[in-house]
């Protein structure tokens, strides 16, 4: 910044010593500019190295968004950071840290003060690489953002990649049906474990014991009537909804984008699966915990369903059912659809009460 201030107060002096003669600030201009793209040039190095220091803080993306190139990533502590693709250095902002480029490898970026090349380190800064003039190339040679598993791939100039997971982390898989499932409970770290418990309606799970009607976010304990998702008037105030709204779905409300419950219609077209032949379920024991496995037999695909049971009545029902919720109002009464599967049995749709708790496996359009 001293170079570039003496070069302005030269030039300043010039124009004040030539008096009407026209003064020539090529050179000048072309010393501003140089200096502009070095400093953003650095600016976007600070944005990865920033970037790579927030995942290995544990730090988790919830968001990636795009315009015109710029990519923005928000993090669950709501900050962010932002950089561009392909060959325009990025915007100032927060860390980053990338867990590959070379295997267990973190890798380190700098900007070599002498001859203002990118360079990058995967000793932890012992040895540096060469990686291009960081006046005419970007860091970042190529952005992959992939929707299904929820990951955006950073293809660096070396050819290195940083893989960063958004969202929930969840993966949707094709089923050849109208929605995508998921591959786990919501809640649930592992396909073959049971999750979390909701209650319908909900967007959080409760301690054990609170799945009941006392402790229901849309039942009023002084007129015993329900506030919200009545169709008939005995059982509260009527609003006729009879699918969860967007707000009041925890499958939406936690992971975002267009997970949402599956409604009725999509539990009851995954459910007719059972009887079609391009379609395979096994009932099986993975990570320790009984469920049906449901193959695609035209793809490959599956997804596995743990018996997770509820939380009425858990030693009679918990391994031995799959019960997961709808995002659909039964119109009869004030219950709500779910799942009800055993082995051996067909997979049926049934209504409960809405305060009790079960798991839910979400869906994506």
């Amino acid at each position: 910044m001293k170079k570039l201030f003496s070069f302005v107060m030269i030039a300043a002096l010039a124009v004040i010593v030539g008096g009407c003669q026209k003064y020539d600030d090529s050179e000048l201009r072309k010393e501003i500019d140089g200096l502009k793209t070095r400093l953003a040039a650095v600016e976007a190095l600070n944005n990865y190295k920033d970037l790579l220091q927030k995942l290995d803080n544990g730090k988790t993306v919830t968001g990636v968004s795009e315009s015109n190139g710029v990519f923005t990533l928000t993090f669950d502590d709501n900050s962010s950071i932002t950089f561009n693709q392909k060959g325009e250095p990025g915007a100032p902002g927060e860390s980053i840290t990338g867990p590959e480029g070379q295997p267990g490898v973190t890798p380190k970026f700098r900007i070599n003060e002498e001859t203002t090349s990118w360079e990058v380190s995967y000793d932890e800064g012992k040895t540096w690489t060469d990686a291009g003039s960081a006046m005419d190339r970007s860091l970042v040679s190529d952005v992959v953002v992939d929707n299904d598993k929820e990951t955006l791939t950073i293809t660096l100039a070396d050819g290195s990649t940083i893989v960063v997971p958004f969202g929930s982390g969840m993966e949707a898989v094709d089923l050849g049906l109208s929605v995508r499932w998921a591959t786990r409970n919501l809640g649930a770290k592992a396909p073959y474990q049971y999750g979390d418990y909701y209650s319908w309606g909900e967007i959080y799970p409760k301690a054990e014991g609170k799945y009941t009607t006392d402790y229901y976010k849309w039942y009023d304990k002084d007129t015993q009537k329900y506030t919200k998702y009545v169709v008939y008037e005995r059982y509260g105030i009527v609003d006729n909804k009879e699918e969860l709204e967007p707000e009041d779905d925890a499958a939406h409300m936690l992971l975002g984008g267009t997970w949402r419950i599956p409604s009725y219609a999509q539990m009851r077209e995954l459910t007719n699966t059972m009887k079609n032949s391009n379609y395979k379920w096994t009932w099986k024991t993975v990570g320790g915990q009984h469920g049906v496995e449901i193959t695609y037999l035209k793809n490959g695909n599956s997804i596995f369903l743990p018996a997770a049971g509820s939380t009425v009545n858990p030693d009679l029902n918990v391994g031995k059912y799959v019960s997961l919720w709808t995002s659909t109002l039964n119109p009869e009464n004030y219950a709500a659809n779910h799942t009800y599967l055993s082995e051996g049995s067909t997979f049926d749709i049934i209504r409960n009460g809405r305060a009790m708790g079960l798991p839910i496996r979400a869906v994506k359009e």
